[in-house]
């Protein structure tokens, strides 16, 4: 894939815009993809501006190329004229200036450039490092297959140093320019690059992946060094045979391999084929794409609605064709009520194949002979095959037609033969078989018109009949047989928008899409009271803007483009600086955090004010400013990002230069710093600073670093026998304030209007130049020309340069529900306040009400239970693994349960966890199943361990989950049962068994004493943000109790202590 830069990826042929070799994709919607190269955008014509960003408009005027008529004599050089040309041929003409279009360049060029063997378009590194992409000089140009790759500069290899002295061209269609591996390809010893290959260097990569060295926790890297022998990768062993293509050319698959590596940790959650391939494969493999196991333990599930579509996504054909055999083969399949009906659906379907008129499609699939001389001879090559020949992996139809399912493409490569069509060595597109201009001896057997001598036949869909060598015009692939054998259907793909070039992809990419779960309602579906979702308050609508055209959006990288009288300008985020946003900002990003443990237990009702400056010496560079309040942060952590920004004026420059070149400077002094002043903010309107954290940056020298931090209050702060201001004394133009985190320093804090070292200057300006309540902090800047600059802090309410604005949204009291309104202080006006909403409700302003789950229990003879634990789970989609949303633990059996989950629906899935006098829980699930709201009086259903359900005749090489579905086939009244990693829910004979991976010890803890049995809590807050609490509960031994345990008698419940 490749990163649009903006949280959003492609797949990697979308940067590759300039190919044609594979149907064009969508761009990035900022179109990073097409930088520097938006000519070639295979969407909409672009030009390149200087900054590489595409310009949208049409007659776009690039003032860095005169017009064509002065252009001999402009000071651009040749190369660049030719550039400059190509661009016009590749854009269409799309530049004001451009002499000719995409119709009549190429004479230009070839008369402008005639001394050129090639053209190149756009800077090298675009694309690699090592790479320039250019076009040979010829009256093909802009055709893919002259397109050429130039290979320039050095390069890490493993156990070598590749440096290329000269400049090497290749095409581009045949080094693979779709490959993201490009590296690895030019590593690669299968090309001819020995004679630049550099032993000696020790800048190259271990030649045995590390192999000798050890991780962080202190074990081996595991990699086995010889998986990629041909491109000289390194990779995890933990990635061979798990189903995807790590090496260049697969070998990490394709390779028999005598150990098997699907051990833990890795093959804890993988499939295993339990043969000699040693497969470990990922559950994203198992979704019906294919079997990848020889020995079909892997068996594919498809969707109900695929069967008898006309396209094979079963390998052995038996969701269409083959379906007649499908209950003799799959007794799964025997159980669906509609089978019988999809089968007769087949049958009616296929009822005009192909040669039907001489197979019995009954047992039989109708194709053209493989290994046979002639197998146009249908007469002594009847053209028959038996279904269960189909997907079997041996080529009996030509073109391996039976097998296009099962073969790949070619080795190494997770793609389905398909359509595709091989002549030789050569495999060729679907699209490009049959066409008049590519007839090849092979060809004739599926193209029809390349047998044509007359000519009146030869046209790409004409079909020419077996029998009386017939012409049928405009046949081929129409869906009516025409023929007398209906040989003018025969290869023909279901889906021909796509003529056969990605094969199945509709379907594949639905699968990438959807989820592998059915959220029916399982349990109980009767007692389930649905309530819809609704919304409490009608909810101002958001006010109409004024777009701006979507063919600005990109211009600015990263900012926001506004129209300026119809000019459009750039707003750049403070990573970011240039005419574009083009520039990257030399910055420190600031990750901060006030630690509550002191600031909530001796100071909950104060707010603080945090201004932190980067000081270079003791001049302020850059500032930031964050406000703490208590009862969000009593709610949510919140962790405050944001940058800091080094100085760009020419002298703070230069200093940066000499300083990136001084090891002894950077080593020995620390100009900048990073100063965290804090101020209390009184509910009467009075400011007071209470100290500062004061951190040294080490790492000035890079462009971009980074210090995160936990802003603690020491224990000594509330201590006034530890002040550390006690011994220093400031004068009285200051205050003496402590440095947190170094219990002997303290600073001389100005007073408001003072600055200076000694704080012995005053700026008049401070009188009113703040509101009256603010603290004014005046400071000098060398750089500026007037050289003060003013600074105000502002007081509860208050916000502004100046302080002069305040926060007034919480007046009109927009929480609902009983709701209470808090200032967020956010100076970006974004979030301006936040809702404490009551225990029903959630939402922005508590305009939800929370879903509900509402559970009585009816269980008899509860004596014996010491503790049973409720637990709420949802399902995770892609992975059916279990997450659990609330978690609490009861003494004994408690008769109710009752919770609001800050969500629109329950969670899915309810389970209770009784834990008796032995030591083994008991399963139950107390309901299953989607809904706003759960109000049950719960049976729970009980779910006993597999070891009980299981025959002791199960063979012990074949793992024991391959025999689950056969567990709720043969027992009716079962609901459910589990093992040491999954819960299974047998359920409708639509969906006859669901498992999920479940962690078995999710509610046991090591927190009591005496031996105490621990049972853990865990409760999920939605406030602003997502915050875990837990409780504890000790069950203990007999005669021992305590906070830390349990006795019989006593509970002790340890509650809300956050994660």
């Amino acid at each position: 894939m490749y990163s649009c830069g903006d949280g959003q990826c492609v797949p990697w042929e979308v940067r590759m815009a300039f190919q044609r070799i594979v149907p064009a994709l969508n761009d990035c919607f900022n179109k990073r993809n097409l930088n520097y190269m938006c000519e070639v955008s295979p969407h909409r014509h672009s030009w390149t501006m200087e900054s590489g960003l595409c310009a949208p408009d049409t007659n776009y005027d690039d003032l860095r190329y005169p017009s064509w008529d002065k252009m001999n004599a402009s000071m651009l050089t040749d190369d660049e004229k030719c550039q400059y040309l190509v661009r016009c041929f590749f854009s269409d003409g799309f530049e004001q200036d451009c002499p000719c279009n995409h119709q009549n360049c190429s004479k230009i060029i070839s008369d402008m450039c005639s001394e050129h063997q090639y053209v190149t378009v756009f800077p090298p590194g675009v694309i690699n490092g090592n790479m320039f992409f250019a076009y040979s000089n010829s009256d093909s140009i802009g055709n893919v297959d002259e397109s050429l790759i130039g290979l320039i500069g050095s390069i890490k290899c493993r156990g070598f140093h590749l440096i290329m002295t000269t400049t090497i061209l290749a095409s581009a269609a045949s080094f693979g320019i779709l490959r993201p591996k490009s590296n690895s390809f030019i590593c690669s010893p299968l090309i001819y690059f020995s004679e630049y290959q550099n032993f000696n260097l020790t800048l190259q990569y271990d030649e045995f992946c590390w192999n000798n060295s050890f991780s962080f926790n202190g074990r081996r890297y595991a990699v086995y060094p010889n998986t990629c022998k041909y491109a000289i990768g390194c990779i995890s062993q933990y990635r061979i045979h798990d189903g995807f293509a790590d090496c260049l050319y697969g070998e990490d698959e394709t390779t028999a391999f005598e150990d098997t590596y699907c051990k833990k940790p890795a093959g804890r959650h993988r499939f295993q084929c339990f043969d000699d391939e040693h497969k470990c494969l990922s559950q994203i493999l198992l979704n019906g794409e294919r079997s990848e196991c020889s020995n079909k333990y892997d068996r594919q599930c498809i969707q109900l609605d695929w069967v008898c579509d006309g396209e094979w996504d079963c390998s052995d054909a038996s969701d269409e064709e083959a379906i007649v055999l499908t209950e003799n083969r799959f007794p799964h399949n025997a159980h669906h009520f509609d089978l019988n009906e999809l089968v007769e659906k087949c049958r009616k379907r296929y009822s005009n194949l192909p040669f039907s008129n001489v197979c019995n499609t009954s047992f039989q699939f109708g194709c053209y002979l493989s290994e046979v001389s002639n197998p146009l001879d249908i007469e002594t090559n009847r053209p028959c095959v038996n279904l269960t020949q189909i997907g079997d992996g041996v080529e009996d139809c030509y073109n391996a037609y039976d097998e296009k399912n099962s073969l790949k493409v070619k080795s190494g490569v997770s793609e389905m033969w398909g359509y595709q069509f091989r002549c030789g060595n050569d495999i060729e597109q679907y699209i490009n078989v049959c066409l008049k201009d590519s007839k090849k001896n092979c060809t004739l057997i599926l193209c029809s018109n390349h047998r044509d001598i007359s000519g009146f036949c030869s046209d790409n869909n004409d079909v020419l009949c077996l029998d009386e060598n017939r012409c049928a015009k405009n046949a081929r692939c129409d869906g009516v047989p025409d023929c007398r054998y209906a040989e003018d259907e025969y290869w023909c793909p279901s889906d021909l928008s796509l003529y056969g070039m990605l094969y199945r992809i509709r379907k594949r990419n639905l699968l990438k899409t959807s989820t592998n779960f059915n959220f029916t309602p399982r349990y109980p579906v009767e007692q389930t009271l649905v309530i819809e979702q609704r919304q409490l308050s009608d909810v101002a609508p958001e006010p109409q803007e004024k777009e701006v055209p979507l063919s600005y959006s990109y211009m600015c990288n990263r900012g926001i483009t506004i129209i300026n009288l119809n000019k459009a300008l750039c707003l750049c985020p403070s990573a970011y600086y240039g005419r574009w946003c083009e520039y990257f900002s030399d910055r420190i990003t600031i990750i901060a955090q006030v630690d509550e443990k002191i600031f909530l237990q001796y100071m909950p009702n104060l707010s603080l004010k945090v201004k932190t400056y980067l000081f270079f010496h003791d001049m302020p560079i850059d500032s930031h400013e964050f406000d703490v309040i208590p009862i969000i942060e009593s709610s949510k952590k919140t962790k405050h990002k944001f940058y800091l920004l080094y100085s760009r004026f020419p002298q703070m420059l230069e200093h940066k230069r000499r300083r990136y070149y001084n090891r002894t400077d950077v080593i020995h002094h620390h100009p900048y710093s990073v100063h965290f002043d804090v101020y209390a903010l009184e509910t009467n309107q009075k400011i007071r600073e209470m100290g500062s954290w004061h951190y040294k940056i080490y790492f000035d020298y890079l462009p971009a670093s980074r210090l995160a931090t936990i802003l603690r209050f020491p224990s000594w702060f509330i201590e006034s026998t530890s002040d550390s201001c006690q011994q220093n004394k400031c004068n009285e133009n200051s205050t003496c304030m402590p440095i947190f985190g170094n219990i002997s320093s303290s600073y001389c804090s100005c007073k408001s209007g003072y600055y200076g070292k000694d704080c012995s200057h005053y700026e008049p300006r401070c009188k009113t130049y703040c509101s009256v309540d603010a603290f004014c902090r005046p400071y000098y800047d060398h750089f500026l020309s007037d050289g003060m600059k003013i600074g105000c802090i502002c007081s509860l309410g208050h916000f502004g340069p100046r302080c002069f604005l305040t926060y007034d949204n919480c007046k009109t009291n927009p929480c609902l529900n009983n709701g209470t309104c808090f200032h967020t202080h956010d100076r970006s006006g974004e979030v301006p306040f936040i809702c404490i909403c009551s225990q029903r409700f959630y939402g922005d302003i508590c305009e939800i009400e929370k879903a509900q789950v509402l559970i009585n229990f009816t269980m008899t003879n509860t004596s014996s239970i010491n503790v049973n634990v409720v637990q709420l789970y949802d399902v995770e989609t892609s992975s059916l693994e279990l997450h659990v949303r609330y978690q609490k633990a009861y003494q004994g059996m408690s008769s109710n349960f009752s919770y609001f989950h800050p969500d629109a629906y329950a969670p899915y899935l309810g389970v209770l966890k009784i834990y008796a006098d032995g030591e083994k829980a008991q399963y139950l699930i107390m309901y299953a199943s989607h809904q706003t709201a759960i109000k049950i009086t719960s049976l729970s259903k009980k779910c006993p361990h597999v070891s009980s359900l299981l025959s002791k005749s199960n063979e012990s090489t074949i793992p024991a989950v391959t025999h689950y579905h056969h567990i709720c086939r043969n027992n009716s009244e079962l609901f459910c049962f589990y093992d040491d990693n999954y819960l299974c829910i047998c359920d409708t004979p639509s969906f006859p068994l669901e498992c999920f991976i479940h962690n078995t010890q999710l509610d046991r803890c090591e927190k009591c004493l005496s031996r105490g049995k621990c049972f853990q809590g865990l409760s999920l807050r939605i406030q602003s943000g997502a915050v875990w609490y837990y409780s504890r509960l000790c069950s203990c031994r007999p005669y021992n109790w305590g906070e830390d345990v349990l006795s019989h008698s006593s509970f002790v419940i340890v509650r809300n202590r956050s994660l």
